[in-house]
């Protein structure tokens, strides 16, 4: 292999929050693990796969957040999976069907779902019998993918007060999760959205973690200045090396006014059937309630600004995605050319992003990039794939310098999770922090059924404090719901905390909270000691 003149690093963050309603024969929410399985995580376990067995060479980091982890192992997620999947392939028979008499420009479209529908289930039960972290986790032994973890239940860990014992609980519950259900140590950690304050990196080397992933402005704000702003890590005191996310590339990728997925050619992803036929046609599969909701069949391209869209070309829309793949590996080979000339030393440009941006929300984001991976393998000219772990390995010792506080949020600080239409929450978060402190201390390993109680306020009290609720909140979307769950999660917290106090237990209750939410098996009280 050729001398690298710089690197290129990707990295997808995977996280959905914990939601399981078996109480419901439908939810909503679950629709969000259900759209994801089949819109991102099987496709780019497709494209991942095809490139391994056709020989290519790539690199890829990857983060599995627990909660995530718990759902894809959960029997009946797999089993509810299975009825979404069914579904939607007999909905797209029926499409057939329809538009053969009518709109026939819809055709392509209709057999472009029918076929992907088809070909992710035989990938999803056939191929992997529906166990997608273990399959993951194979391409990771094979070296094309670098798994790294997350947070516990997503916390934002820089407004987790008052004392570190909130994020101790969130790394070391996250990374014994991570290590049940993959069989394997993570040594790198997606700080959830990003988030950094002073002090964390002690916390994350305590528990055994080598590197992070922060927002630029985390890096090029450090003290003292990076030489090498953010396209080279740097390493705290603590011996904690951090990455940053290149903001150039990013936009590229991300943007939705004038990044590649804003491009006209591509898939609309808010035109869905869902809305536009009669509901009589399509109610059996949105929602049991006989609510309007999308099916993930979708027919119309972009087009322009405009509410006038025009019909959806998928073999027009693969030329624009090889097109933009091309584009966006030509920038980073300009971009790593003109920083070597100049930091004397190959740089490495992180370009991170959500998982689910490629599938779900950006149809051809999968196929962007087997074309990215196939041409940096065969075209790169010095620029290489690389992983965090394996960067630390060949460069140079990072430069020591202490992160500035901040996130990938609005504005890079915490305004996203800290404004009026969720600042209630931290009140109640901080005095069950508390009281969980003093529970752990007073912890009484003789006794089984307290011990079970303690598990379970700390399992409440980590769902509690999940940055999607505040993040929903804040949107206003599903605020209603990311309301009501931590609230929830708090009242049950608040209800073992006082059996705690006057030192009983009662049965029932406690066995229902843990039919409710089973997850963290292992979850041992003793992190918030």
């Amino acid at each position: 292999m050729t001398p690298a003149s710089g690197y290129l690093c990707l990295v997808l963050h995977a996280h959905l929050p914990y939601v399981r309603h078996p109480e419901f024969g439908e939810s909503y929410e679950e629709r969000w693990l259900y759209e994801a399985i089949l819109e991102s995580y099987l496709p780019l376990l497709d494209t991942f796969e095809r490139l391994a067995e056709e020989g290519v060479r790539f690199r890829v980091a990857l983060s599995f957040s627990a909660t995530l982890l718990e759902m894809l192992k959960d029997e009946l997620h797999r089993q509810r999976f299975l009825r979404y999947v069914d579904s939607r392939i007999s909905l797209a028979e029926q499409e057939l069907q329809r538009t053969s008499h009518q709109n026939q420009e819809l055709q392509p479209s209709v057999q472009m779902y029918h076929e992907r529908f088809q070909r992710f289930r035989r990938l999803y039960l056939d191929r992997h019998q529906g166990d997608l972290a273990s399959a993951f986790g194979r391409l990771a032994d094979q070296g094309y993918l670098e798994l790294l973890t997350t947070a516990a239940t997503h916390g934002y860990l820089p407004l987790l007060e008052p004392n570190e014992q909130m994020v101790r609980g969130q790394v070391q519950v996250g990374l014994e999760a991570f290590q049940r259900l993959t069989g394997r140590s993570a040594r790198g950690f997606w700080l959830p959205e990003c988030g950094y304050r002073r002090g964390m990196d002690a916390i994350l080397t305590e528990a055994g973690l080598d590197y992070c992933i922060l927002d630029t402005p985390s890096l090029v704000g450090a003290r003292p200045r990076p030489r090498f702003a953010g396209f080279a890590p740097i390493r705290t005191e603590q011996g904690l090396t951090c990455f940053g996310r290149d903001l150039e590339g990013g936009l590229e990728v991300w943007s939705s006014l004038g990044g590649y997925p804003a491009d006209p050619e591509y898939r609309d992803f808010y035109r869905d059937i869902g809305w536009d036929l009669p509901l009589d046609y399509v109610g059996s599969y949105v929602h049991e309630s006989g609510k309007r909701l999308n099916t993930g069949l979708k027919y119309y391209r972009i087009t322009g600004p405009t509410d006038h869209k025009e019909a959806y070309r998928p073999a027009e829309a693969a030329h624009v995605a090889e097109r933009h793949a091309l584009a966006f590996l030509s920038a980073r080979q300009r971009q790593v050319e003109w920083l070597r000339e100049r930091m004397g030393q190959p740089p490495v440009v992180v370009a991170a992003f959500d998982a689910e941006l490629f599938g779900h929300w950006w149809l051809e984001g999968p196929l962007w990039l087997e074309h990215l991976l196939r041409k940096l393998d065969s075209e790169g000219q010095g620029l290489q794939s690389i992983t965090p772990a394996s960067y630390l390995q060949e460069a140079p010792l990072p430069q020591v310098s202490e992160p500035n506080p901040g996130s990938w949020g609005d504005g890079g600080f915490n305004a996203r999770w800290l404004n009026p239409s969720n600042d209630w929450v931290y009140r109640h978060l901080s005095a069950a922090g508390q009281r969980m402190v003093e529970m752990a201390r007073r912890g009484d390993e003789e006794d089984s059924d307290r011990e079970r109680l303690l598990n379970q306020a700390a399992r409440e009290l980590l769902l509690s404090q999940s940055s999607d609720w505040a993040y929903l909140m804040s949107t206003g979307q599903f605020a209603e719901y990311a309301r009501k769950r931590t609230r929830d999660h708090l009242v049950a917290f608040n209800l073992l905390y006082h059996e705690f106090q006057e030192g009983k237990v009662d049965p029932e209750v406690l066995r229902n909270l843990e039919e409710r939410n089973p997850l963290f098996r292992n979850l041992d009280y003793r992190a918030w000691r």
